[in-house]
């Protein structure tokens, strides 16, 4: 009995089952504008009887795409152009660190008899039963790390961090949180998680953002939801005009707003440690 390390021969520049017969692909185009991710491939497959499966429209070429933990999504390559994807996704479908993966595919487009004479032996001599959206070749996958684009608010960043005087210490926790100002949210840390944050703001100031950003708006969050006393604020009526953050009821649509807008492209949430904010 013949033994197979695919249940059909496979177009794979790794574990397939072809000799000199490629799949490659190529990231012709990646860029955001306005909140819009645009993503152009191009494939190239050098074995001719898949060459022929495609331009027959009996398979497909697809660029499956994850961005953790919840986006999953297919894009097909049209009739006009069978070995090239471009498609679109919005910054609200996609979770809020940016990563991409992207998985290149040759899928069946519906159930058909298969049978290639250039596959190994003896994957050869056999004809198989592929059915719908079975894969019939893949390509590694390419990941991609966008950076948030960021703009102030005309009154500048959202937030603002200061130290307090020496000796000192936050009365809530590792942070004080005040929101009477007009114009800025205020973060009060002591000196000496001030410095230590300020020494990792320098070396990745994204992964700061990611740590700081998150627990300060479910804070803020709650407090305008929960509390009226705050709302007459210039920054929130800010905040509220891009997000409208007024109209929450509890605490899961205070974390989906918070979700939607740390993964904006439109602000920029923190001000780190210029000279000017220091005590």
């Amino acid at each position: 009995m013949a033994i197979f390390n695919n249940p059909h021969p496979l177009l794979d520049n790794e574990k397939g089952n072809f000799l000199d017969q490629e799949f490659n692909c190529e990231l012709l185009e990646s860029q955001i504008q306005n909140g819009l991710y645009t993503f152009h491939f191009k494939a190239e497959i050098t074995e001719p009887n898949m060459l022929n499966l495609i331009k027959e429209n009996i398979v497909l070429f697809v660029i499956k795409v994850d961005c953790k933990p919840y986006y999953s999504k297919v894009f097909n390559a049209t009739l006009e152009n069978p070995l090239e994807v471009t498609f679109n996704i919005e910054y609200e479908e996609i979770p809020a660190d940016f990563s991409f993966e992207f998985t290149p595919l040759l899928i069946a487009k519906n159930t058909f008899k298969y049978q290639n004479s250039n596959a190994e032996f003896p994957m050869d001599s056999y004809a198989f039963n592929i059915t719908k959206n079975q894969i019939l070749g893949s390509h590694s996958s390419l990941k991609l790390n966008f950076e948030r684009g960021y703009k102030l608010f005309d009154s500048g960043p959202l937030i603002k961090i200061v130290k307090l005087p020496k000796n000192q210490n936050p009365t809530c926790g590792t942070m004080d949180i005040k929101l009477s100002e007009q114009f800025n949210i205020i973060v009060k840390l002591n000196e000496n998680t001030f410095q230590k944050f300020k020494e990792l703001n320098s070396l990745d100031s994204k992964l700061l953002d990611n740590i700081l950003a998150l627990p300060i708006l479910q804070f803020v969050l709650s407090d305008l939801t929960f509390s009226k006393q705050n709302r007459d604020k210039q920054w929130v009526e800010m905040l509220h005009e891009e997000f409208d953050i007024l109209n929450l009821e509890s605490q899961e649509d205070i974390l989906r707003k918070c979700d939607k807008i740390l993964k904006s492209p439109i602000p920029k949430f923190i001000d780190y440690f210029t000279s000017k904010y220091e005590n």
